[in-house]
């Protein structure tokens, strides 16, 4: 599935724009390994006297239990993800551009349609998250600890021979 969407920090003012594949490996019916990738970019957000802007990109491994409904599948997951989060400075006296890698655990549920829309929700918690500092003002900016999407896409299903 490939889907678009927004991401919303739950614990401080977050937002950011999401684009996903996922994919199902495994039995049709039965448990599966649920693989993905995610990129965000985020919106700036206040850091000192200026603003740092978060992107990221994560790639998820969990497990899945597809229910096949009469016109959908809805697919629960529960994965594990992790990836480089990239800060960029913006209107700070030096503004400077950094990396950190991140880890979240979280929950899914994905209903995809006979007809190919994918629609996604999930929550996610970050045990280690980025965090942008600026020294000269003494501020920090971290990552939200918990986020939750709503993603809206297309799937494609390929049954097994």
């Amino acid at each position: 599935a490939l889907s678009a969407g927004a991401e919303l920090g739950l614990d401080r003012r977050h937002l950011a724009g999401r684009l996903a594949l996922d994919a199902l490996v495994g039995p049709a019916s039965g448990f599966a390994l649920a693989v993905g990738l995610a990129g965000t970019v985020a919106r700036p957000e206040a850091l000192g006297p200026g603003r740092v802007r978060f992107s990221a990109l994560s790639a998820s491994v969990g497990l899945a239990r597809p229910v096949d409904l009469r016109a959908a599948s809805l697919v629960p997951a529960l994965f594990v993800a992790a990836g480089p989060v990239f800060a960029r400075g913006l209107d700070l006296p030096a503004s400077r551009r950094g990396a950190a890698l991140v880890l979240r655990v979280g929950l899914s549920l994905g209903l995809a349609t006979r007809a190919g829309l994918f629609v996604q929700t999930g929550l996610a918690l970050a045990p280690v998250r980025a965090r942008a500092t600026d020294t000269a003002s003494a501020t920090a900016t971290p990552e939200p600890l918990v986020r939750a999407w709503l993603s809206v896409g297309f799937a494609l299903a390929r049954k097994k021979p």
